[in-house]
C-alpha cells in the first residue's frame, strides 16, 4: 500500500518487494530532495536471517518520479552495482559499471558528515 504507484500496486516495486519479503528496514533515510545527487533511500537491517549489517540503496531516477528502484544492495542475492555512488552524483542513470572504474577499487568503509557514501556505510 505505501509504495505503489499509479500504475504499480506497492507489491510489484522494489521497495514493496524488499518490504515484504524482509519486513521493515531498522533505519531508513530518506533524501527526496538532494541538491548533488538523485533523489533516494537507504533502508538498513540489523539482521535478515543469519545476515547481519545489511544495506539497500533506492533511488528514482528522474525527480518527477514516485517510484524507487534498487540500485544496490549488499545483500547476497540482490541488485549489486558497484558504480552507484558514480550514478547517483553524475544524475546518469544510463550510466552501466564498464563506462566507470572509479569505484570498483576498495569499498569505502567509513566517512564523517552527511554525504551518500557515510549514509550507506554508516547508517542512522
Amino acid at each position: 500500500k505505501n509504495f505503489g504507484t499509479r500504475i504499480k500496486e506497492g507489491y510489484q516495486t522494489d521497495q514493496g518487494r524488499v518490504f515484504l519479503q524482509y519486513g521493515p528496514p531498522n533505519t531508513r533515510v530518506q533524501r527526496h530532495h538532494p541538491t548533488e545527487t538523485l533523489p533516494f533511500e537507504i533502508w538498513h537491517y540489523y539482521h535478515i536471517g543469519a545476515f547481519n549489517n545489511k544495506r539497500f540503496l533506492f533511488y528514482t531516477p528522474n525527480v518527477a518520479a514516485v517510484e524507487f528502484i534498487l540500485l544496490h544492495s549488499d545483500m547476497l542475492g540482490e541488485t549489486q552495482n558497484n558504480d552507484w555512488p558514480t550514478i547517483m552524483r553524475t544524475k546518469n542513470p544510463e550510466l552501466r559499471p564498464s563506462d566507470s572504474g572509479s569505484n570498483r577499487s576498495n569499498p569505502r568503509d567509513s566517512f564523517s558528515g552527511d554525504s551518500l557514501e557515510d549514509l550507506f556505510y554508516n547508517p542512522r
